[in-house]
Order: C-alpha cells, then sequence, then structure tokens
C-alpha cells in the first residue's frame, strides 16, 4: 500500500424500492389500465351515464325524495312550498324547483336550464277539442284540480295516482340534474292527468349522496387492495426471502468466507440459481485454499535454500577481498529482500488455514497492543485509548500479526504527518479496534482494494516506496482467521483508519466466547 493525496470522490445513495412494493404497484397499476379501458369502452359503447349516475340504490334514495316533496306539498299550502323545497333540498345537498309546463317554475330556486333537462320537461301540446266541454287535461294547471264532473276512474286510479311516473338522471351544463314526474297534487281529478315535475341540480357527484356515491366504492379500494395485499404477500415475500439470502451469501463470497451455502429446494429458476451459486462457491473455496497452500508449500521450499544462501554469503565475506564488499553487500540485500517475501508469504499461506478456528481464545487487547507497538512502532507517536478490561475472542499471534502490520503501514507512510491513534469501542456484542493516521489518504477508487493480495496504490515496487502489497492482505487473512471482519475508510479531516471488528468476550474470567 502507497497511499497517496488525491481528492476524495462521494458516491451517491441509491434510492431503494422492496420489490414486494414494485410488484404490488405493477399489479394495481394494470388492475386501474384495464379498469379504466374497459370503462371508457363501455361507456362511449353503450351511453352509461344514466345508469351509473342512478343505480338501484341511488333510485330508491331519489325517489323517497320525491315522495317527501308530494306529501309536504299536499299538508300544506301552496305559499309555504319555496320553502318546504329548500329545507329539503338543504337535507340532501341538492337544489330543487318544481316545474310546469312550458319550463314554468311553479315554486323552489331558478335554475339555468340546460339543453337536455328543457327537453325532459312536458310541453303544452295544444291539438283541436272535438267538442264543447271542459279543457283538456294537458293544458290545466297540474296544481289545480280540474272543474267539473269527475269520470269513473279506472280500479287502479288510486295506485296510479300515487306513484312517482318517472325518475331520470344525467350530467349536463357541468352539474348533475335529477327529473322526477310526481302525481298531479292534490290527486283528485283522473289519473291521467299531468303533473308537475321535480327538477334537481347538484353541483359535484361527491357533493350529495342521493346519486352514485363513490365512497364506497373507495372503501371497495381499498378492501381489494388489502386483500390482494394479502393474497400476494406469501409467494412476494418468499421471492424476496430467497433473494435476500442469495444477497447475503454474495457478499459473503465476495468477502473471502466460501463456507455459506443458500437454500437450492426451490424447483424453479431460484433453485437453480441458488445451486450455482453453491457450486460457485465450493468451486471458488478450493481455488482460493489451493492458491493459498501451493504459495505456502512453494514459501515453506524456499527457505532452505535462502538459509543456505545467506550461510555461503557469510562464509564469502570473510574470503573475498575489500573491493568487492560492497558488491557482495547488494546481493545480501536482495537476498535479505527474498527472504522478507518468502516469510510474507508464508504468513499469508498460514494465516488463510481453517485449522487455526480451534486455537481462538479470549485476548486481553491491551497486552496484544502493547506489544505490537514495541515490537513495529517504538519510537513512534502512538496514542493508545482502549476500553478498560477490553477481552476479544481471536487468536493472539494472529492479532498481534495483524496489528503489527497495521502499525508498520501507519508508520512508514503517514508517521511524519501526526501521530497514530488506537482506540476500541464496544458495538453490541462485537469491539472495534481502529488504527487511524493523519496522512493523505488513499484515493476512494482504491479502498475496496487495499486487502487484494499484491495490491498498491503506487505500482512502483522500489525499496523506498515500500513491499510488494501483502501487509494488508495478511492483515485480512489474520482477522478473518479470528472470525473478524476489517474495513478500511478516509477520514473526513484526512487520513485512513482501518477498522478490526472482532467478537467480544463475553466472560472474561471463564473465557467463554459470547
Amino acid at each position: 500500500m502507497n497511499p497517496s493525496p488525491t481528492p476524495r470522490t462521494s458516491r451517491k445513495r441509491r434510492w431503494f424500492i422492496p420489490m414486494y412494493a414494485k410488484v404490488l404497484l405493477l399489479f394495481f397499476l394494470n388492475i386501474l389500465v384495464v379498469a379504466g379501458g374497459l370503462f371508457w369502452l363501455l361507456r362511449s359503447t353503450y351511453d352509461l351515464d344514466r345508469h351509473l349516475l342512478l343505480d338501484r340504490a341511488a333510485r330508491e334514495r331519489v325517489m323517497r325524495l320525491g315522495e317527501s316533496v308530494r306529501k309536504e306539498m299536499q299538508n300544506k299550502p301552496r305559499e309555504s312550498w319555496g320553502a318546504t323545497l329548500q329545507q329539503l333540498g338543504a337535507d340532501h345537498q341538492v337544489t330543487l324547483a318544481l316545474y310546469g309546463r312550458e319550463n314554468l317554475v311553479l315554486a323552489g330556486a331558478t335554475l339555468d336550464l340546460p339543453a337536455q333537462i328543457r327537453e325532459i320537461l312536458p310541453r303544452n301540446d295544444r291539438r283541436p277539442r272535438p267538442g264543447p266541454g271542459p279543457p283538456r287535461f294537458d293544458e290545466e294547471d297540474p296544481l289545480e284540480a280540474p272543474p267539473g264532473p269527475r269520470p269513473n276512474p279506472p280500479a287502479n286510479a288510486a295506485e296510479a295516482a300515487g306513484s312517482i311516473r318517472g325518475v331520470e338522471a344525467l350530467e349536463a351544463g357541468g352539474a348533475y340534474w335529477i327529473v322526477l314526474r310526481l302525481p298531479p297534487i292534490p290527486p283528485q281529478g283522473p289519473p291521467e292527468r299531468p303533473g308537475p315535475v321535480l327538477v334537481g341540480r347538484i353541483g359535484a357527484l361527491g357533493e350529495s349522496a342521493l346519486l352514485f356515491n363513490p365512497k364506497p366504492w373507495y372503501f371497495a379500494g381499498l378492501g381489494a387492495l388489502l386483500v390482494s395485499s394479502l393474497l400476494w404477500f406469501p409467494l412476494v415475500r418468499n421471492l424476496t426471502n430467497t433473494l435476500g439470502q442469495m444477497k447475503h451469501a454474495t457478499a459473503q463470497i465476495a468477502g473471502g468466507n466460501f463456507n455459506i451455502l443458500v437454500n437450492e429446494q426451490r424447483h424453479d429458476e431460484l433453485g437453480d440459481l441458488g445451486a450455482s451459486i453453491n457450486a460457485m462457491s465450493e468451486r471458488l473455496s478450493g481455488f482460493v485454499h489451493g492458491q493459498k497452500r501451493f504459495l505456502g508449500d512453494i514459501a515453506h521450499e524456499l527457505c532452505s535454500p535462502l538459509a543456505r544462501m545467506e550461510m555461503a554469503l557469510g562464509i564469502l565475506e570473510q574470503k573475498v577481498p575489500d573491493d568487492l564488499q560492497s558488491r557482495l553487500g547488494d546481493v545480501r540485500e536482495e537476498v535479505r529482500e527474498m527472504s522478507e517475501l518468502v516469510s510474507e508469504l508464508l504468513s499469508f499461506a498460514k494465516a488463510g488455514f481453517d485449522g487455526v478456528n480451534s486455537l481462538r481464545e479470549v485476548v486481553s487487547l491491551g497486552s496484544v497492543v502493547q506489544s505490537a507497538i514495541a515490537r513495529e512502532a517504538p519510537g513512534a507517536d502512538v496514542r493508545v485509548d482502549l476500553l478498560e478490561l477490553t477481552e476479544v475472542v481471536a487468536v493472539p499471534s494472529l492479532l498481534g500479526r495483524a496489528l503489527g502490520n497495521l502499525l508498520r503501514n501507519a508508520v512508514r507512510y503517514a508517521g511524519s504527518f501526526g501521530a497514530i491513534e488506537i482506540s476500541a469501542q464496544c458495538s453490541g456484542d462485537m469491539v472495534e479496534i481502529s488504527v487511524a493516521d493523519q496522512g493523505p489518504g488513499v484515493p476512494e477508487e482504491d479502498l475496496p482494494k487495499l486487502f487484494d493480495p499484491f495490491f498498491r496504490s503506487d505500482p512502483s515496487r522500489t525499496r523506498e516506496t515500500g513491499g510488494v502489497g501483502l501487509g494488508l492482505a495478511i492483515v485480512k487473512a489474520c482477522v478473518d482467521a479470528c472470525g473478524g471482519s476489517v474495513t478500511a475508510a478516509n477520514q473526513p479531516e484526512g487520513g485512513l483508519v482501518v477498522t478490526i471488528s472482532l467478537q467480544a468476550a463475553s466472560d472474561p474470567k471463564s473465557g467463554d466466547a459470547a
């Protein structure tokens, strides 16, 4: 690792929308589009306006209003009918008026009738009378009893005279209208005698409960939404749980943990995907462990030749003339570099073996930190802020190696910028150990790669710029073997902070791990 001062780039947080919400939203959007298209088709093809406005319940409400108007007018003088219509209209949020022939207002408010309503109102159809006698009934005042003797009424005259003869509702002129043909007032006379027409105006569909009431449909829609959510919840929840498990597994695999399996018992594409993830994890585990074992074997085999070379150089140092001592020193330096590289490779390979899990124990963090400081940074400005009696579950030698590598890197690359701080804090059942410096940090795009073997921000590999890029890789391997995790981040005020998370010891005296 060779940090270099570069401008930091910020990553924008992506919006996260649960898959269940997406599926449910698309489902109801589909239902809404289909229902809207079907409604438009029926309305434009079959002219359903009147039927939609005046369903069975609305027809009954309008007819009850007409009966109330008729009864009130029969029991009160004509002078009070206007007040009666005004009171009934206020009770039902509708403006009422009583019309006779030729759009004559008999009582109530004066309404600006659209052409569609005028066509519905009765007209004065004058036809020549065949002979002398009383005037035709269609020319009479519908609010007055006909003069002269009454003809014999048919058997059902009483029933016909007391019933409302027609109810209509339609939308016209930016409002909604109801039209009722009332029985004659008063009811004396032949049943075919024309009666007045009650007209009501409603400004908006939801303004009055007489016509189509959208509120029940709102509640029905909410009920449909709830029922559909409950019906779709098991399926979508099952899918999201499986995908969440696969997301977690792939994240673990990307972090180097291959001992994780996903559910592959599903009999669909997700089951096949789970089987593929498990097979990939097994293959990657074999490759990685095989690579580490290969590196360990190679490093182990190189130790003996290098030891013999150093011994031979020591013998040569005593026999070569003085003018060749400088060249011999260069060779010794190269051999020392090779020895350090082999040692790093051997440490990296050993740290990744699974056998070290059985060596975990309760470790006093303070003693490990002090040992690492004494070994790697004896003269550096290192400030320690640890919790009292902080104990973690780890492999002592590996934890010491990880902290030592972090201290050595901090001293090498940021020791001249300020103090190095080592701190610890509890986060649930975990202890977070941070090693922070005040140096230039590393580029943001390099942070995810810092713990990769042989990765360095500076591609040059000279003695002046550091080692071969195994220091932080060994840190990660050691921490993984201790059952923890390690992350790196740039500090806002400058510098790099590396955080190691380890399991806290539940009972330091007994040595039981949490």
